[in-house]
């Protein structure tokens, strides 16, 4: 019996020993994931004006809202105009084609959800040039 006893001892002795380790490597797993989520959720595409947004509103706007046409009253080639409706949220809601905005682009498909993204996140990034 008193093989069966010195086993035992033996392995609750193991045991305690490994407990510790085992905390610590689960702790520093934990740390380590939470900080890497942080880091990923954190991290922010940031899109400028000349170079990313002008371009789709060249493609898509200017044909019906430059200095000449200015249909609706807007001419979206001065930048005053661009940010005040940004601002406004009007901007987001024409299109996004929500209710009680006036669909854009007229008479056109709705813009590619990746190109609305692309715009939202230039607005709630603050409208950098």
């Amino acid at each position: 019996m008193s093989n069966s006893t010195d086993v035992y001892i033996f392995a609750a002795n193991n045991f305690n020993m490994k407990k510790p380790l085992i905390l610590i490597v689960t702790t520093m797993v934990i740390i380590f994931t939470a900080c890497k989520t942080k880091i990923e959720s954190s991290s922010t595409v940031h899109y400028s004006y000349n170079t990313d947004i002008k371009p789709i509103f060249a493609e898509n706007c200017f044909g019906c809202h430059d200095p000449v046409k200015k249909k609706g009253g807007l001419d979206l080639t001065k930048n005053e105009v661009l940010w005040k409706i940004a601002k406004k949220g009007k901007l987001l809601g024409v299109i996004n084609h929500k209710k009680g905005y006036a669909p854009m682009p007229m008479k056109n498909p709705k813009l590619q959800d990746e190109v609305i993204k692309k715009i939202d996140t230039w607005v709630k990034n603050g409208m950098p040039e």
